[in-house]
């Protein structure tokens, strides 16, 4: 791991023997759970999770557990000391959160981290017409895709987290009021801003795991 600007430590996750490839998944049509949150601290879209979707909540458990095994194989070299899969998991940050709602049953949902440019969302937000559309039309309960990025793992003093982070968005919010900037004439892949110089997959709805080497 390398040593942040925040003080923590940053593990890099690449696909085993292509360090300059990025790991990229898309997500079943979810739910918003709340707009984009735009907190310099904090930038992030958070998802629901509903029963249906159980594929892909299999998918993120197995994930999680991908991580804490990686981790604890390789804790020696990282940190100096032998940690077993429990011990990781004591302090590791599940992917699936939970929210308490008014009737105090539990709503699963995931969160993933946005890239600010000039304190607005670095990401492309697309209707289900390929249009281009203003990222503030996403609110909740708005059915969205997200194609993300595994970026890596981050350990903090007292927790393990895995980071994830928004790539791109499709929003199903009708197709009036779209900002016609932009259009998307290729697939349904779609494309990242200028700035973001980065290439885009298409992935299928997963069901296992990848192999991803973590690289310190």
């Amino acid at each position: 791991p390398t040593k942040s600007k925040d003080g923590t430590y940053v593990s890099r996750v690449y696909k085993q023997d292509e360090r300059d490839c990025r790991i990229l998944f898309q997500t079943p049509q979810l739910l918003a759970k709340d707009r984009i949150r735009t907190e310099p601290n904090h930038p992030s879209l958070s998802l629901s999770l509903e029963n249906h979707h159980e594929d892909f909540i299999n998918f993120l458990h197995a994930m999680d557990e991908y991580c804490i095994h990686f981790t604890a194989r390789h804790s020696q070299s990282w940190f100096q000391k032998d940690f077993t899969p429990e011990i990781i998991d004591d302090f590791y940050q599940p992917t699936i959160k939970h929210a308490v709602c008014d009737d105090f049953s539990e709503q699963p949902y995931v969160e993933y981290g946005v890239p600010l440019y000039r304190k607005a969302p670095n990401i492309n937000v697309y209707n289900d017409s390929r249009q281009l559309i203003q990222w503030s039309r996403i609110k909740e309960l708005v059915p969205v895709v997200a194609i993300v990025e595994l970026k890596g793992l981050r350990f903090e003093q007292d927790k393990l987290v895995c980071l994830w982070e928004t790539v791109q968005l499709k929003a199903s919010v009708g197709q009036n009021h779209v900002n016609l900037t932009e259009c998307l004439h290729l697939n349904d892949s779609v494309q990242t801003p200028s700035h973001v110089d980065t290439p885009v997959l298409e992935v299928s709805k997963p069901t296992h795991p990848p192999h991803p080497s973590i690289h310190p």
